[in-house]
């Protein structure tokens, strides 16, 4: 269910080049399952009413890993704060149309108060960074 009651479903429509690039912006673990919590709970146009708290026992987490995963999202632009409120970016939000996805993310995109979404231009991802397993060979 996307928002709303738990007796009222929404399907939203989201722009799926954008979702689909999500991967590039290498998210921690903790910051994917916070913004796949978000998605689901937004509102139409993004907004996420859902308290820090409520989202972390949704997930079974502390208050504190889903705060440190909103920090994330919000450094990587997908997350827009307003008056500590959480709305998901526009690029990403859902929508009840097609129509209505094109104007907020056109709006947005003339607003000076939402920044662009930089997203990785990546045809491959990068490896990921860490110790390589290497072994010595005789």
């Amino acid at each position: 269910m996307v928002g709303h009651t738990d007796d009222e479903e929404t399907n939203l429509i989201m722009n799926t080049h954008v979702i689909g690039q999500l991967p590039f912006f290498e998210l921690t673990p903790t910051a994917a399952k916070v913004l796949s919590t978000m998605i689901r709970l937004q509102q139409p146009g993004g907004f996420v009413e859902h308290s820090q708290r409520a989202m972390g026992i949704m997930l079974g987490i502390p208050e504190s890993a889903v705060s440190r995963g909103i920090r994330e999202l919000c450094d990587k632009g997908l997350v827009l704060r307003p008056n500590r409120r959480n709305w998901l970016h526009p690029a990403i939000a859902g929508y009840t149309s097609i129509e209505e996805m094109n104007e907020e993310i056109q709006r947005a995109a003339q607003s000076p108060l939402v920044p662009p979404l930089l997203i990785p231009n990546y045809q491959v991802m990068p490896p990921r960074e860490g110790k390589a397993k290497l072994s010595a060979v005789s």
